[in-house]
């Protein structure tokens, strides 16, 4: 009878835990900022992070987008790389909210690509520091938020992007920036079974990752952000490899802001 009653009090405690844990929703906005990225997370406690600010044309779009979640102060910003679809709208966000601290994939205070950005920083005083490989974000309880990439830096600001896998209980993001192929197979490498998650960031706006990508994340969801540019449109061969997986393919310059709800058990979109 005591150890009917101690199985019982276990199995009490683990349920009692696992709905503490779960249940509330962790939000990733997908926000349409054309040929661009820009991401943000809302974490269950409340806490957030945005990755990336789309283009300076965007960037009064993304501030209008936080301030329509009643967001008045940026946790954690995240530049994955210094190009200006990716960064340029940043300056507009660091001008009009409150920011704890800001992570980068290099050193921007010896960049010149990342020098607007660093003007931009100095000038609010903001903290800021670089991340690689190993880096673990988890601050917030239950969540994980790991850096897989870069490790050693190329000089190639595509393949050097900050990839970054989201956790939350059993569902998982992962944000892929621009990277190229070679990036994809040194991942693969590197993290082999690690690299599956629900949701994927197709990289660079749909221009990269094929089927090797695929079969290493094996996603439910594959979200491609972009729009109308002078680069090339994402690859309907590609697309139709994502669809043949029975992978739903979810386009910024169809759908606008993509919104992605998980509760660390389920994916709502």
């Amino acid at each position: 009878m005591r150890h009917i009653k101690k199985l019982l009090l276990s199995l009490f405690l683990f349920l009692l835990s696992s709905n503490l844990c779960f249940g509330e929703d962790l939000l990733v906005h997908f926000i349409d900022v054309g040929y661009g990225d820009s991401i943000l997370i809302e974490f269950a406690d409340k806490r957030n992070i945005l990755i990336d600010g789309g283009d300076q044309e965007n960037g009064g779009k993304v501030c209008q987008y936080l301030k329509k979640r009643n967001i008045e102060k940026i946790d954690l910003l995240i530049a994955t790389h210094p190009h200006p679809d990716h960064i340029g709208g940043l300056s507009s966000v660091i001008e009009n909210f409150s920011i704890d601290k800001i992570l980068t994939n290099i050193d921007i205070s010896e960049s010149k690509e990342y020098a607007l950005l660093f003007k931009a920083v100095e000038a609010s005083g903001i903290e800021f520091s670089r991340i690689g490989r190993g880096d673990l974000i988890d601050w917030v309880k239950e969540t994980e938020v790991e850096v897989f990439h870069p490790s050693n830096l190329s000089g190639d600001s595509n393949n050097d992007s900050l990839v970054i896998k989201l956790t939350y209980g059993q569902v998982s993001f992962l944000f892929t920036a621009d990277i190229g192929r070679k990036v994809i197979d040194n991942l693969i490498d590197n993290y082999g079974l690690r690299l599956k998650s629900n949701v994927l960031k197709v990289p660079h706006h749909g221009e990269s990752g094929d089927s090797t990508l695929i079969e290493a994340v094996a996603p439910q969801i594959a979200v491609i952000s972009t729009g109308p540019s002078k680069w090339p449109e994402p690859s309907e061969e590609l697309i139709s490899k994502y669809k043949s997986s029975k992978i739903a393919v979810l386009r910024t310059d169809h759908k606008g802001d993509i919104v992605i709800r998980t509760d660390g058990r389920e994916v709502l979109f």
